[in-house]
């Protein structure tokens, strides 16, 4: 079943607001990390349409009532080269998941990332990080003089 451009721009504009681009670590492999889109969200209704138009991996956060969604490795390419035209506020930190997905090692046995891709793979990683808090300060400051005008 196809994805039309509104379903697209619609789950970016959730993922602008709701969601989270980043890198997930992997404890026993502590240099590789796993390029991860996650959705948060407390609708079953819309829990249900993005699995059943996007798929990826349930999971309930019972403290807050509510579902994660997320997709992870290849799938969070696929998820991101649909919503990447549509992003606002997390366009910058997608375009970061590709330059990291650019700098992989080979496949199989000499599953091996030069130091200098290492090195530029911590550089994003880092630099992901600080937009996720730089925007939450944002988002802090917005609801701040939101409460200020009234």
């Amino acid at each position: 079943n196809m994805i039309t451009e509104v379903e697209w721009s619609y789950l970016a504009g959730l993922i602008d607001g709701e969601g989270s681009i980043r890198i997930e670590r992997n404890k026993s492999r502590n240099l590789q990390g796993t390029p991860t889109v996650a959705l948060t969200n407390s609708s079953p209704t819309m829990i249900t349409w993005v699995l059943s138009k996007f798929g990826g991996h349930l999971y309930l956060k019972k403290s807050k009532s509510c579902w994660d969604i997320y997709w992870l490795g290849k799938n969070t390419l696929i998820i991101l080269e649909g919503i990447l035209p549509y992003l606002i506020t997390k366009k910058e930190q997608a375009e970061l998941i590709f330059k990291y997905r650019e700098l992989v090692g080979k496949r199989g046995k000499d599953h091996k990332l030069t130091q200098d891709n290492i090195d530029k793979r911590e550089a994003i990683a880092e630099a992901l990080s600080i937009l996720k808090k730089n925007s939450q300060v944002v988002k802090q400051k917005e609801e701040e003089h939101a409460l200020d005008i009234s």
